[in-house]
């Protein structure tokens, strides 16, 4: 969206039906076989093991709709989200208008603030592309690693 802010619209609906299909299937997986599902995602990166009390409580305390509107703005992954919600006795039909809508807001906060940015670009985004891998490459690589794999 940044380096075509114009496609942004066409983009976020493309976002949205992906992540919709995506999170469906995980829901629907976790309601087949939970345990599975929930040993499978707490390998995926960014889901630590500590997150699942956190999500559990949250899930126990809150409506579905509070809870999967604050899920996107957590900082923990939608997939323990979505599995735990399951594991918790809700049906997946229940919790998918749920989740669409709010990880749709916080999909399109972020396009609007990439589009925004991208129409304030003065040059195109292809001429300053290399710098920004140059500089800003390594430092996402330690932090992505740092965060997402070392825990």
């Amino acid at each position: 969206m940044l380096a075509a802010p114009r496609r942004a619209p066409w983009l976020l609906v493309a976002t949205v039906a992906g992540a919709t299909v995506g999170g469906a299937i995980t829901l629907f997986a976790a309601s087949i076989a939970p345990d599975s599902a929930l040993q499978a995602v707490l390998h995926v990166p960014l889901v630590h093991a500590r997150s699942v009390s956190t999500v559990q409580t949250y899930l126990r305390a809150h409506s579905l709709i509070q809870a999967f509107f604050y899920q996107p703005w957590s900082g923990i992954p939608f997939k323990l989200w979505a599995v735990l919600a399951v594991v918790g006795g809700h049906q997946p039909l229940t919790v998918i208008p749920f989740f669409v809508i709010g990880r749709t807001l916080r999909f399109a906060a972020a396009a609007v603030l990439a589009a925004s940015f991208g129409l304030l670009l003065n040059r195109r985004l292809a001429d300053i592309a290399l710098p920004m891998i140059l500089v800003c490459g390594p430092s996402a690589a330690y932090l992505f690693y740092a965060i997402a794999i070392a825990g």
